[in-house]
C-alpha cells in the first residue's frame, strides 16, 4: 500500500524543492538575491514614512530596480519625492548593485565572524566572473576597502566644495557629498537636484571629482585590484589592460567628437561659447555617458549626431 503524505510532509517537500530551485545553481541564487533586494527596496520606498509626496508603487519599483542595477533612470525627481530615509534606501540599493549581492552578503558574514565555506566562495566566483574560488575572501575585503576609501575621498572633496559655495550648511554638504559620491563611484547617475548636475556645469571641483569617481568605478573591482597590486603595465592581466585602454580610447574619442559636433559645428548647443566652457561640458558628458547617467547640460539642446555619439 502506498504511503499517503501528510499535509506537513507535503509542505516540507515543497520547501525542499523551492530550496533546490533557488540554491542549486549559483547564478540562480544571485539573481534571486538581487530580485529580493529590489523588491524590499521598492516596498520601503512605497511606505509613507519614506516619502515627502505620494509616489506610486510602480514608480517605487522602477526606482528600486534602477538603483539596484545602477542604471540611473528615474521616472520622478527623487530629491523632492523621498525624504532622507527614502534616499538612504536608494543609496543602499546602489551600493548593493555596485558591489554585488554576494560581495555584500559575504562581507556581512565575515563581520559576524561566520566561516566562509566553499559554496559561498563558488557563488562569489560566479558573481565576479573569477577563474576560480581561491582568494575570494581576500578579494572581498579588498573590494570593500577600496570602495570605502574611494567613496570617502570623493565625499570629502564634494563636501568641501559644496560647503564653500555658501549655499549649504555643513551637515547638508556632507549628506549631499555622501549620496553623490556613492552614486558616482557605482556609476548609478542618481542626483538629488531636479536638474541633475546642470547647476555645476562650470564648477571644476565637482565636475572633476564626479568624473574621476565614475572612471574609477567604471573600471571594475578586479581591474582596480590588479592595478593596485601589480602597479606595472606589462604585468597587468589582459582583462585589466583592455579595460584601462578602452576607458582612455572611448572617452577620448567621445570627447573629441562632442567638441567637434557641439562646439565647432553651428548646430551644436555649445556653438559660440568660450573654448574652456565647451571643453568643460564635453569632457564630463564624454565620461558620464559611457557608464552613468549624470548630465551638466540639457541633453535636448545637443545636436542629433552628438546624441548618437553618447
Amino acid at each position: 500500500m502506498r504511503h499517503r503524505l501528510t499535509v506537513r510532509e507535503l509542505r516540507i517537500k515543497r520547501i525542499e524543492a523551492l530550496y533546490r530551485l533557488v540554491f542549486e545553481k549559483p547564478a540562480r541564487f544571485i539573481a534571486t538575491g538581487f530580485l529580493l533586494a529590489i523588491f524590499l527596496g521598492a516596498t520601503l520606498l512605497y511606505m509613507p514614512f519614506a516619502q515627502t509626496q505620494p509616489v506610486s508603487w510602480i514608480d517605487c519599483l522602477f526606482i528600486a530596480t534602477s538603483a539596484g542595477t545602477v542604471t540611473g533612470l528615474s521616472t520622478i525627481d527623487i530629491g523632492s519625492s523621498f525624504n532622507t530615509f527614502g534616499e538612504l534606501v536608494i543609496v543602499a540599493l546602489i551600493q548593493v548593485g555596485g558591489l554585488g549581492f554576494m560581495t555584500v552578503a559575504l562581507m556581512l558574514l565575515s563581520l559576524l565572524g561566520k566561516k566562509i565555506g566553499l559554496k559561498q566562495r563558488i557563488l562569489l566566483q560566479e558573481s565576479l566572473n573569477l577563474s576560480g574560488p581561491g582568494g575570494t575572501v581576500r578579494l572581498v575585503r579588498n573590494i570593500v576597502f577600496t570602495t570605502l576609501i574611494v567613496q570617502f575621498l570623493g565625499m570629502l572633496f564634494l563636501t568641501v566644495e559644496l560647503y564653500s559655495t555658501g549655499d549649504y550648511r555643513f551637515g547638508e554638504a556632507l549628506y549631499y557629498g555622501f549620496f553623490h559620491a556613492v552614486s558616482a563611484f557605482n556609476n548609478a547617475g542618481f542626483a538629488l537636484w531636479p536638474d541633475n548636475l546642470m547647476q555645476f556645469e562650470q564648477n571644476t571641483a565637482i565636475v572633476i571629482t564626479i568624473a574621476v569617481l565614475l572612471m574609477i568605478g567604471g573600471l571594475g573591482f578586479t581591474t582596480i585590484a590588479d592595478a593596485t597590486e601589480v602597479k606595472r603595465w606589462k604585468r597587468l592581466a589582459l582583462h585589466s589592460k583592455i579595460m584601462i585602454a578602452s576607458l582612455v580610447i572611448v572617452n577620448g574619442i567621445a570627447w573629441f567628437s562632442l567638441m567637434l559636433f557641439e562646439w565647432v559645428s553651428n548646430e551644436g548647443g555649445l556653438y559660440g561659447r568660450p573654448f574652456g566652457e565647451a571643453l568643460h561640458v564635453t569632457f564630463f558628458q564624454a565620461v558620464t555617458t559611457r557608464t552613468a547617467g549624470f548630465n551638466t547640460i540639457d541633453l535636448t539642446t545637443m545636436a542629433p549626431i552628438s546624441i548618437g555619439v553618447v
